[in-house]
């Protein structure tokens, strides 16, 4: 994690392989949870790593540890297009993932104020309005949505995928990463990853990985509720609104903002 910065400025020289697959999402959008199923789509086992996505992510890793990596290489970025190689979002295979931004402010507040190495101790009406402003870890959410959506629209390469879609039908979105990614199907191990990666199954199997790891406040952990719609326990009416209005505002794209607004 401590070379994020110094990874970012050299990004857009970092080699490209044809093969290279790139999972990019907004923190707190399920970054982890494809990461996952995609590789064990390409390892072709249903069976969950030891590691974590911050191994394969490329603005936390120096290039020359990816160049190490056998093919194909999983990679995984909270990035914006722009900070990434030309050749990787205009040819590469990319998957873009999108979560209802409410509830992805729940979700990043709760992981911002767990962590201890952030310190945080600001309060969520303070985070929300931080938030919606651009100013935490990675910025906007909204001038991430209209970049990367900018360049889905320029590039057919790009797979937009929905945490929403995801939980509503895991099967048939796995099914769908293994089409894309032009493997062999396989019903039986694409029904065996499904399984595996329902929230319940990783929470139980994943975060023994870092139970000994002196990393989270009490009654915080990596693995929360996994829900969607959680942002209702959470936001007033108030606070509603003003987010539905910023998306009104703010995104471009007009098939995202009709996506996750109530009204």
């Amino acid at each position: 994690m401590g070379c994020v910065w110094k990874s970012i400025p050299i990004l857009p020289n970092f080699e490209v392989r044809d093969d290279d697959i790139c999972i990019c999402a907004f923190p707190s959008s399920g970054t982890h949870w494809f990461w996952e199923i995609i590789c064990m789509l390409l390892n072709g086992k249903a069976m969950y790593l030891t590691g974590t996505k911050e191994q394969d992510m490329m603005e936390f890793i120096m290039p020359d540890v990816f160049e190490k990596r056998q093919s194909p290489r999983i990679l995984n970025t909270h990035l914006r297009p722009k900070y990434l190689p030309e050749k990787m979002v205009k040819e590469g295979k990319i998957i873009l993932v999108v979560r209802n931004p409410k509830d992805v402010i729940v979700s990043n507040y709760r992981q911002t104020y767990g962590l201890k190495v952030l310190g945080y101790e600001g309060s969520f009406p303070s985070f929300f309005e931080s938030f919606l402003e651009g100013k935490v870890h990675y910025g906007s959410w909204f001038d991430y949505i209209n970049d990367w959506m900018e360049a889905k629209k320029n590039n057919p390469n790009i797979m937009l995928v929905t945490y929403e879609e995801a939980k509503e039908d895991l099967p048939a979105t796995v099914e769908c990463f293994s089409k894309y990614l032009n493997l062999k199907q396989n019903e039986e191990l694409i029904k065996k990853i499904a399984e595996l990666c329902t929230f319940k199954s990783m929470k139980t199997a994943k975060e023994d990985l870092t139970k000994d790891i002196d990393m989270w406040r009490e009654g915080y952990s990596f693995y929360r509720s996994g829900k969607t719609g959680t942002w209702k326990d959470w936001l007033t009416v108030q606070q509603n609104e003003k987010i539905e209005e910023c998306m009104k505002s703010k995104l471009n794209s007009l098939e995202i903002a009709k996506m996750y607004m109530t009204s």
